[in-house]
């Protein structure tokens, strides 16, 4: 196995009766990465995560963590772990520091690694405040200290941003994106906000009803999106046909024509020049790029066959 994977799965497997939470998920997470894991509620995020940090058992299929076998050896393949799953657990009545401490009394950490961890996540000022008193960002951000305890090489966020704020949300994003440069750590982080998730993944997945839709570095997966090429003009049905002979897929509107076939700028340059010799006056030019929610909903759509459209992973 490449050391440079942090998360490898084959055939991953899990049924709770008849319902297949997880069905043949093969995963593959590149070292230093920041990986996005990305579907609507339900599709199988958490119970994935789940079987990644060893919580339940697959029903069939292999996770190796950093190279190490996760059925072989457990302790080994979770040392270099740290993690938040749905909404953590924190002692109210303790404050931020000493929690970290009891955190400490496991991990065994490095003297001065409290002060490291609350100095990456902004709480070093109000560490001796009792955690009854943070805001839901600060949980959020002390939960993510606690995680980071140790320097694990990989760490695993499953929906860190639930009920924070809009400036909640952007200070978690900052945390995320920085750390595998400021404590080269691996970041998986599942969400269903994948607005959110495009600015700051430089992978991702998508999954849906258990299964992997696609899977890659984000800018391939942006390419496979259509982006949309929309043209303002005074005779729509002429603009359509004559997109149509240059082999577009182009429909036409109430003020214009909308283009769905990839083009460059010399081949954008030359339906405009056509259409403005056929005497359609072209008023606006406007090129849509597709997000990463647009893509999922296109690779998700369920087409005649009643199977949802794939691409290749």
């Amino acid at each position: 196995m490449q050391m440079d994977t942090a998360i490898a799965t084959t055939g991953l497997r899990r049924h709770f009766g008849q319902v297949k939470a997880v069905d043949g998920v093969a995963l593959h997470v590149p070292a230093g990465s920041v990986f996005g894991f990305l579907g609507p509620n339900g599709s199988g995020k958490t119970t994935t995560i789940r079987l990644l940090l060893g919580l339940i058992r697959a029903d069939a299929g292999q996770v190796r963590i950093n190279g190490v076998d996760l059925a072989q050896d457990r302790r080994a393949a979770l040392s270099g772990v740290g993690a938040i799953v749905e909404t953590p657990a924190l002692y109210p009545n303790l404050t931020g520091r000493e929690l970290l401490r009891v955190a400490a009394l496991l991990l065994n950490p490095s003297e001065g690694e409290i002060d490291r961890v609350l100095d990456i996540v902004g709480l070093r000022d109000a560490a001796a405040r009792r955690i009854g008193d943070y805001s839901l960002g600060m949980r959020q951000r002390l939960a993510l200290a606690r995680a980071l305890m140790g320097r694990p090489r990989l760490l695993v966020l499953d929906e860190p941003t639930n009920g924070l704020d809009p400036a909640g949300i952007a200070d978690m994003r900052k945390l995320i994106t920085e750390l595998p440069t400021r404590s080269g750590t691996t970041v998986f982080i599942s969400s269903h906000q994948l607005s959110e998730i495009q600015q700051i993944c430089t992978d991702c997945a998508l999954i849906k009803s258990g299964q992997l839709v696609s899977q890659g570095p984000l800018g391939a997966l942006m390419a496979q999106a259509p982006s949309r090429l929309e043209i303002e003009t005074d005779s729509p049905a002429k603009a359509q046909e004559i997109a149509r002979q240059q082999m577009l897929d182009a429909l036409g509107t109430d003020n214009g024509l909308v283009v769905q076939s990839p083009l460059d700028q010399g081949a954008r340059a030359r339906l405009v020049k056509a259409l403005v010799e056929a005497g359609c006056a072209v008023s606006q030019v406007t090129q849509r790029e597709t997000s990463l929610e647009q893509l999922f909903l296109t690779l998700t759509t369920d087409g005649p066959d009643g199977n949802a459209r794939r691409a290749a992973s």
